[in-house]
């Protein structure tokens, strides 16, 4: 029988403490907006005169941050319901002879299908960008998410699969934007000084929040620090020594954690199938997700806001990411309300949940959640 992953802190100790000998040198950014913006500074000094940058109206929002730091437009199209990735179709009516680049989502660890968005690009010119932030250990027809366009950036912000609490990583095969990305980061700056002191002691707490047993007895401390707003902007700076020599232990187990993750969100998703009032995301073909978490789309909003209550009553956390479109959020884009652009979006967006896959849970906790939600149908 295969062992299951401990729950106990010293395994968050082991790995807190091995990081902290970590010498090399961060080649990362210090959040995955800071990633997103040295791909698109770059990519826009070897297109000059190309300013759009399409991206997905149900998204992460503040993703528009990184856009308008590197001088660039966004410009947003719908996503698919049965996948929440972005809709081929609706993307390609929006892409022109401005269009800099194409950035498709790989949501909440779910492959985004990418054939349609490098042709597109193929037939533009422009540069194909993964968001694969979500997705780190995912893949798509047997190539790892994130090598897949002409670059590719991670996060390490909590909340994911690979979490030192924050950070942001840039990948590309292309050597035209390998440099430019070197170059620009060059000017970045140092992370703040109080935070790079911090950072074990941020991470063992993270880790430890994470168990379903700590969150549902300290749910009204740990609940202080969730995030309730949006950040109206971001300054880019560099990594620390101690984050990335974190991030290179975690990333030696990688391959263990996503197998449970899989494991995990793939028991919630069978465990869920069959229910008329849900929408659990499809696996497209050749796809192995990573599960950053499993989303569930409710049909009825009601539903979904006292299945939230009733998972918190048994210690389970859960998220409702991006309740509102983006064309919603940032009214001087100039989208309109009615008619819709972006339906899909629109719908999805204050109906999802999700729910944790991550190791640390027991079989009882993925039982207690399927219990949960089927209970509120």
């Amino acid at each position: 029988m295969r062992k299951q992953p401990t729950t106990a802190l010293p395994l968050t100790l082991r790995h807190v403490v091995r990081g902290l000998p970590g010498v090399f040198d961060p080649k990362a950014a210090e959040s995955f907006e800071r990633a997103f913006y040295l791909i698109l500074a770059a990519c826009a000094r070897l297109l000059p005169g190309r300013d759009e940058v399409i991206l997905p109206d149900y998204s992460v929002p503040t993703v528009i941050h990184a856009v308008r730091l590197a001088g660039l437009k966004p410009v947003y199209c719908d996503i698919r319901r049965g996948t929440l990735n972005m809709d081929p179709e609706s993307m390609e009516k929006v892409a022109g002879d401005r269009t800099l680049a194409v950035v498709p989502f790989h949501m909440f660890g779910f492959p985004c299908a990418m054939d349609r968005a490098l042709d597109l690009g193929r037939a533009t010119g422009a540069f194909v960008i993964e968001d694969a932030c979500q997705a780190i250990g995912a893949s798509l027809s047997g190539r790892r998410l994130g090598s897949i366009g002409d670059a590719g950036f991670f996060s390490l912000c909590k909340g994911k699969i690979i979490s030192t609490f924050r950070g942001g990583v840039v990948t590309t095969n292309d050597p035209r934007i390998a440099e430019a990305v070197r170059e620009i980061s060059k000017s970045l700056p140092p992370v703040e000084r109080w935070f790079r002191l911090a950072q074990p002691l941020v991470m063992a707490a993270l880790s430890l929040s994470m168990r379903p047993w700590f969150y549902g007895a300290l749910y009204p401390l740990v609940a202080r620090f969730k995030s309730t707003t949006l950040h109206e902007s971001f300054h880019p700076s560099g990594f620390t020594r101690y984050g990335a020599a974190e991030a290179a232990v975690l990333l030696g187990e990688i391959d263990r954690w996503i197998d449970d993750r899989r494991r995990n969100g793939g028991a919630l998703a069978e465990g869920l199938a069959g229910d008329d009032g849900l929408i659990v995301p499809e696996v497209i073909p050749g796809a192995k997700p990573s599960y950053n978490h499993l989303p569930i789309v409710f049909t009825d909003r009601e539903r979904m806001i006292e299945t939230e209550r009733r998972l918190w009553e048994r210690g389970i956390d859960t998220a409702r990411m991006y309740e509102r479109p983006v064309h919603h959020i940032y009214s001087e884009l100039g989208y309109p309300l009615e008619p819709d652009p972006f339906p899909e979006a629109t719908f999805v967006a204050p109906r999802l949940l999700t729910l944790p896959s991550h190791p640390y849970l027991r079989p009882k906790d993925i039982r207690a959640m399927i219990e949960t939600v089927r209970s509120t149908g």
